[in-house]
């Protein structure tokens, strides 16, 4: 495997990797640092980042959306996450009073706080783009994301830091335990859960697509892929979290399980 280039580093990190980088303000001061992430569980794409606020500001924790980044820096040793917002109007969003999944009405009150779109609105995954931005949106956008509204239902929101540890079963057998997952950075999208099959493989690790992924069970914390056998996943390309993902590791391992490459 080829080193990893910053390029590879920019394009693909961990949400682990990611806890307690700090979010800046506007101004460059620092609000916050990363606590969790939001996604949903339809499209596997970060909606939000859990900001532990509750040594900068008079808050606990703040739910922030991609939109309101700008140009985050996630470099190989160290990560930048400046937004478009300014400490008093970061520190007035919204109260988070529970764990996630949080309600599709809570999302429209920070979408009208923070003067962004709603990203479940339009054809693109972020809404009218495929990625999320800090454009603000003309008026017509804005009464076109309205009037969808209507027909939205239940949030599916849920939180990396409640499924990792989750069992991963192929069929009736059961592969490891979610350990990690693996985003790219330019539209949030999680490309792979990092699956710790320690247990059976002696330590090592795999990355497997959430699009392979057949259902969720949230009551008994369990993922399954029920188009996989056990023993495939023996053979598979190892995972190394000190290599990290770049194309050439994601070709072979499409490849080794004979699925379509998504890019």
């Amino acid at each position: 495997m080829n080193a990893v280039t910053e390029e590879t580093r920019t394009q693909f990190r961990s949400t682990s990797g990611l806890i307690g980088e700090k979010i800046e303000s506007v101004d460059g001061e620092v609000c916050g640092k990363c606590r969790d992430f939001l996604f949903d569980d339809e499209n596997w794409t970060i909606r939000y980042i859990v900001a532990d606020t509750g040594h900068f500001l008079n808050r606990q924790e703040v739910l922030l959306s991609p939109f309101v980044f700008s140009n985050p820096e996630f470099g190989a040793y160290e990560s930048r996450m400046p937004t478009v917002l300014t400490k008093d109007w970061i520190e007035a969003s919204p109260r988070l009073e529970t764990d996630a999944p949080i309600s599709q009405q809570f999302e429209e009150e920070l979408a009208r706080h923070f003067n962004y779109p709603l990203y479940w609105s339009g054809a693109g995954l972020w809404g009218l783009a495929p990625y999320p931005t800090s454009e603000v949106p003309s008026p017509d956008e804005l009464m076109r994301h309205k009037h969808e509204m209507d027909e939205i239902r239940e949030s599916r929101l849920r939180s990396c830091d409640e499924i990792t540890g989750y069992r991963v079963l192929a069929g009736e057998e059961e592969i490891g335990k979610v350990d990690d997952f693996i985003v790219e950075t330019k539209p949030w999208r999680i490309r792979y859960l990092v699956v710790d099959a320690g247990s059976w493989l002696r330590g090592r690790r795999v990355t497997l697509s959430p699009d392979w992924v057949d259902a969720i069970s949230w009551n008994d914390r369990v993922v399954r892929m029920d188009d996989f056998v056990r023993a495939t996943v023996e053979e598979a390309p190892t995972f190394d979290p000190a290599t990290g993902i770049n194309r050439d590791y994601e070709g072979a391992l499409y490849d080794y399980y004979g699925r379509p490459r998504y890019w």
